[in-house]
């Protein structure tokens, strides 16, 4: 099997993940979903089908899927030495979990099938031997580990795993996820899993992972890759030489920038610039869409019409649409990209907590919608007459995985502040209204960058120039 796989922006559990691929590229989406795998047969149905999704499923900015693999085992190896023998009780939230498996049979044959399958790949693609998890009680206990202990620095990588993703990205690739997700109760289960695990990053017990340990997010590895020069003052190292000013976890993953390092292009009368509300790299721009337009997310596509207000609030037809992903080293605040008033702010929940991947690669959110989002209408005060812009944030499953400041009704002014993701890799869409945007800086997006390349936009920098 090729081990050199680009990887396909895809997010699972709140991870979040970058490509080089076109996002107009076609899935194979035909595999048999009903059949059982055995050891024997594995290497020709990962070579066929399965490896594509599996390197989808990780972040690999090596390009290795072997060296992916070995994180994720390292990561299962400590969980499981850690809590396989510790006398602990199950968090509530993992108790639910282990309840509804001792009730419904079914679901427990199929982690059983997930399990078994999900052990059988991560041997094949490990090149060094960790631990697995390989039955319903060890399962039980990482996860309880995952939604009670912060992600830890990865030296290799320059950021922390997602604990929780940890734990089901090999069985999310199984035959058998595909029925164990797509099941209501569990996905309930698993998204009180999920805001649990945010209410501890939200907790001064995450503070644990805030140390300058070699794991440590403060050590001079992490100083140097999440280049926090950018967010640490002199007086902040002073002020708390333990924790740098920083109260939890999540308070570090959303921390505020040094305002002189993210400069506002244009003053804030220059009413014809248009700046981009974020770090990231621009992904898609695309002109003259309307409500039938089939646009790329997060992790799937989905028609306009899914996106916008009605016609009434918001005229879709002949608008500009302009996608920045975010990577893990980027600023996770955003700021508003033109002057106005704020006309409306939505938050919409994701409708699926964990996808497995044979429905997050069938491109239909019907079925699988991960992401939780976070929809602010604004109405301009550009030359150009009280034109509209749509500004679409996506999160991960959790509702606190995107949050914003904004209210209707308010002012703002380009630049402003208003919002952020707690997590990493969140998308920020902008759709412009017709006749609005004269020209776009970037007229299209650069496709042959390298996974680990840096920001090629950074927040508050000129993205557009209004027609006037």
């Amino acid at each position: 099997m090729n081990k050199d796989i680009n990887v396909l922006t895809v997010e699972l559990a709140g991870q979040s993940l970058m490509s080089d691929v076109p996002f107009n590229m076609p899935f194979d989406t035909s595999f048999d979903a009903t059949h059982d795998i055995h050891l024997d047969g594995l290497s020709q149905r990962l070579t066929a089908e399965v490896s594509q999704r599996w390197a989808a499923s990780v972040e690999l900015t090596t390009g290795s899927v072997s060296v992916a693999a070995d994180w994720y085992g390292r990561w299962l190896s400590r969980s499981k030495a850690a809590f396989i023998h510790a006398d602990k009780p199950l968090h509530r939230s993992v108790r639910a979990l282990q309840f509804l498996l001792d009730k419904d049979l079914h679901l427990a044959e199929l982690v059983d099938n997930m399990l078994r399958q999900g052990s059988a790949l991560q041997r094949s693609e490990m090149e060094v031997e960790h631990e697995v998890v390989e039955t319903k009680d060890e399962w039980l206990l990482c996860l309880h580990h995952a939604v009670t202990s912060a992600p830890q620095f990865e030296l290799e990588r320059g950021f922390g795993l997602d604990p929780l993703y940890g734990v089901l990205v090999f069985m999310l690739a199984t035959d058998a996820a595909d029925e164990f997700f797509s099941h209501e109760a569990v996905n309930r289960c698993f998204l009180q899993m999920m805001n649990t695990w945010y209410a501890f990053l939200s907790s001064p017990a995450s503070l644990s992972a805030l140390n300058t340990g070699p794991n440590g997010w403060l050590c001079h590895e992490s100083w140097v890759r999440n280049r926090l020069d950018q967010y640490v003052t002199s007086r902040m190292l002073t002020d708390d030489p333990v924790h740098w000013g920083f109260s939890t976890y999540l308070s570090f993953q959303n921390r505020r920038v040094i305002q002189i390092c993210r400069p506002l292009d244009g003053s804030e009368v220059n009413s014809v610039v248009v700046v981009s509300p974020c770090d990231g790299r621009l992904s898609e721009v695309r002109h003259s869409v309307d409500r039938k337009t089939r646009v790329m997310l997060r992790d799937q596509s989905a028609l306009l019409s899914t996106l916008v207000p009605d016609d009434a609030e918001f005229h879709s037809e002949g608008a500009e649409f302009f996608r920045i992903n975010l990577g893990v080293f980027d600023l996770h605040r955003w700021f508003a990209p033109v002057s106005g008033t704020i006309v409306s702010v939505e938050k919409i929940p994701a409708n699926r907590c964990v996808a497995p991947l044979s429905q997050i690669m069938a491109l239909d959110p019907a079925k699988s919608s991960v992401n939780t989002m976070v929809r602010i209408l604004i109405e301009t005060k550009h030359a150009a007459g009280n034109k509209k812009v749509l500004l679409l944030a996506l999160g991960s499953a959790s509702s606190s995985s995107v949050c914003s400041y904004a209210k209707a009704g308010q002012c703002i002014e380009k630049g402003d502040e208003i919002g952020w993701f707690n997590d990493a890799g969140g998308v920020i869409c902008l759709i412009f209204e017709a006749d609005l945007i004269e020209r776009f800086i970037h007229s299209s997006p650069p496709q042959q960058l390298s996974v680990c390349q840096q920001t090629h936009l950074r927040a508050k920098a000129q993205i557009a120039v209004v027609d006037i």
